[in-house]
């Protein structure tokens, strides 16, 4: 009698453990589920506020680098300039600096701006647009209208700071457009004001970083080339040992010519002082022969 109760008494406490066990699940289930719904509302909530919303998106916006995924892919990006200085005779200035101007023409460039002078030594500055891809067949036709006296060229790797600019521009303006969002939901007065002032800084930023990655591409798109047509001289560098006979007699010549030069340009500055001072001396002397004729007579 006693086996059969006690295994009724044990299938009783198994079964109590049992619904006391599934009972606790539920009961955690159930909370789970309640703390789920109520963070689901709670963001619901947050994002429904614009003042909230406003300052969330401003603060991940601010602080939150670039998505390097999303980001817009920038090929190699490159600054080339160039400076080159021409010699020519001072009647052949003024052609020389139109055949520069037809050449970057014919190759699809454009004159920036063109200053020319007169006088002795007559010159013409020109700053030209060159494409990019056609920058070193420019250099070379340039240098075959005249004497090239200096040939300068350099080309600035600015592929960094012109994705960095793109990326800056891309976040600013979906900045932009999420403050424009808030905005138009904002309801309190406050935050509206708020919402407002945030939005024309951010507008103001997004204008000027503009600017700058427009510059900068024009500066990417067009080469720029400095080009000086003048009547200067090449310098040619000394040689070692005597010169020829041809050269020697050119420089006697040449030395010879400047000092005759520089002096006839000493008598034509003295030439006035000799003049008078020959007037002295023949008024001097007849002034000294009145007197000596006057003197026996005395």
């Amino acid at each position: 009698m006693r086996h059969p109760r006690l295994c009724t008494l044990a299938t009783l406490t198994l079964l109590c453990a049992v619904l006391i066990a599934g009972c606790g699940g539920a009961e955690r289930t159930s909370n789970a589920s309640v703390d789920r719904a109520a963070l689901r509302e709670g963001q619901a909530d947050a994002s429904a506020r614009p003042g909230t919303g406003a300052t969330a998106e401003s603060t991940s916006s601010d602080r939150a680098p670039v998505d390097l995924i999303s980001a817009p892919l920038t090929d190699a990006k490159q600054i080339r300039t160039g400076t080159v200085q021409l010699s020519a005779r001072r009647s052949r200035v003024a052609g020389v600096a139109h055949q520069v101007v037809g050449i970057v023409e014919s190759i699809g460039g454009s004159v920036s701006s063109e200053r020319s002078s007169g006088g002795e030594e007559p010159s013409v500055d020109l700053v030209l647009g060159v494409p990019p891809e056609r920058f070193r067949e420019a250099l070379t036709k340039i240098g075959k209208v005249a004497t090239v006296i200096s040939s300068e060229s350099s080309t600035e790797d600015v592929t960094g700071r012109y994705a960095d600019l793109e990326g800056r521009v891309a976040t600013m303006r979906i900045s932009v457009a999420r403050l424009h969002g808030f905005l138009g939901e904002a309801t309190d007065v406050n935050q509206i004001a708020s919402l407002e002032t945030e939005l024309t800084r951010r507008e103001s930023e997004l204008e000027s970083t503009q600017r700058q990655l427009d510059a900068l591409a024009a500066q990417v798109a067009t080469s720029t080339l400095h080009v000086t047509v003048s009547t200067k001289a090449v310098v040619v560098a000394p040689t070692d040992g005597p010169p020829s006979p041809a050269s020697a007699l050119a420089r006697g010549w040449a030395v010879f010519v400047g000092a005759g030069r520089w002096l006839l340009a000493a008598v034509a500055v003295s030439l006035p002082f000799l003049a008078l001072a020959a007037g002295l001396f023949v008024a001097a002397r007849l002034l000294r022969r009145r007197l000596r004729r006057l003197s026996p007579a005395s």
